[in-house]
């Protein structure tokens, strides 16, 4: 007698929950287009993992409540492509209050506090280094910002994220430094006793201070600093911002359901 074959149950597929969501990357902005955070939609958009992905900017023609009311019906994630929790992301969250979406909208943590972004950094370094034929042991790292005076957290993502590259180790050292706040470029640079040091722009795009006040700085420093551009424009983001997406929509929907009228 043949024995009876068991086949394995089959299970219903099961549907990505990011297919009901779409996701809108918000940059600070100025009078041309979000530049860097466009560019990481272009990316995340041919995942396909979305119902739909755009860009905006806080200051310029590609505003926010414009991307917002171009965006399908659905619950809507928006990742602030900015650096800090400060005075930016405070405009932001007043804004999107004031929309009429705003109460179905999730909101993540701004790029310059996700985690493994310290990694992303130093993979950029040591590429640089790998270019250059320097030793990653014998480089200095000094990480550039904005910072500013009237918002105490403007700074502090970071502060966080240099630890985090110094945790990481297999650089000489890791520094900081700022535009608008001590400790300056220049006198950051004096103080690093790396063979080679390296800066790093933390910053979301290559606008006026990322693009022309950084390497005016870095002109001024003495033996000369390499500039390793903006972190912003790292291919490298786009798996970061998904990751965060994932996990700030696994909250919401346990949160809430968001649904989109």
């Amino acid at each position: 007698m043949a024995s009876a074959i068991a086949f394995p149950a089959r299970r219903r597929p099961t549907r990505d929950p990011l297919r009901r969501w779409s996701l809108l990357l918000v940059a600070y902005g100025s009078a041309g287009p979000a530049g860097a955070a466009a560019e990481q939609a272009a990316v995340l958009r041919a995942k396909g993992r979305f119902a739909a992905v755009d860009d905006c900017a806080l200051h310029g023609p590609a505003t926010l409540e414009v991307a917002l009311e171009g965006l399908p019906p659905g619950p809507s994630l928006l990742l602030p492509f900015l650096m800090a929790e400060g005075h930016t992301l405070d405009h932001l969250e007043r804004r999107l209050r004031e929309h009429p979406s705003g109460l179905l909208c999730a909101v993540g943590r701004p790029l310059g506090t996700l985690p493994g972004l310290a990694e992303v950094m130093a993979q950029r370094a040591a590429a640089i280094c790998a270019g250059r034929r320097w030793l990653p042991g014998e480089t200095g790292l000094l990480l550039v910002g904005h910072g500013a005076r009237r918002h105490a957290a403007s700074g502090a993502s970071l502060r966080r994220q240099a630890a985090r590259l110094a945790d990481l180790g297999g650089f000489a050292e890791v520094a900081t430094a700022f535009l608008e706040q001590a400790p300056g470029v220049v006198e950051a640079a004096a103080a690093m006793t790396a063979r080679h040091r390296l800066a790093l722009g933390f910053f979301a795009d290559a606008g006026r201070h990322a693009g022309h006040d950084l390497p005016a700085r870095l002109a001024e420093t003495a033996g000369g600093i390499v500039y390793a551009g903006p972190v912003g424009q790292d291919e490298a983001l786009a798996e970061l911002l998904l990751r965060e997406a994932e996990q700030t929509i696994g909250s919401a929907s346990r949160a809430h359901d968001l649904e989109r009228p």
